[in-house]
């Protein structure tokens, strides 16, 4: 349970701070509204969160590796079956942690630009 909260919490710095960049540099609700579900949605659909992995297409398979929400999915599975592979678990979490620092510096960013303007 804990990797699955793990994936949960980084998940979702890589989403606010996404969002939190995004606001901080259009200033708008409508477009940060618009971001948000340009990217939430079609990153949900093209993981293995929907549908087995077995019976995605071929290009679906292949986006859903460079996928954070699959990233999390195939991490949070992994480690909740009998027997899990952690070197995959890991691996995951890394990208995922990778991926949360990265949005970290850039709404520090943003909001280093935001203060410059404002």
């Amino acid at each position: 349970m804990l990797v699955v909260l793990t994936c949960a919490v980084l998940l979702a710095m890589v989403f606010a701070g996404l969002s939190d960049a995004v606001a901080l540099l259009v200033r708008q609700n409508e477009a940060l509204i618009a971001v948000a579900q340009f990217l939430v949605l079609p990153l949900t659909f093209l993981s293995s969160v929907m549908m087995a992995p077995a019976l995605m297409p071929a290009w679906v398979g292949r986006v859903a590796r460079f996928n954070p929400v699959d990233w999390a999915a195939v991490a949070s599975r992994e480690a909740l079956r009998a027997d899990p592979d952690w070197a995959l678990v890991r691996d995951r979490l890394a990208l995922l942690l990778v991926l949360a620092v990265v949005m970290g510096w850039l709404v520090t960013r943003a909001y280093r630009s935001y203060q410059r303007a404002g």
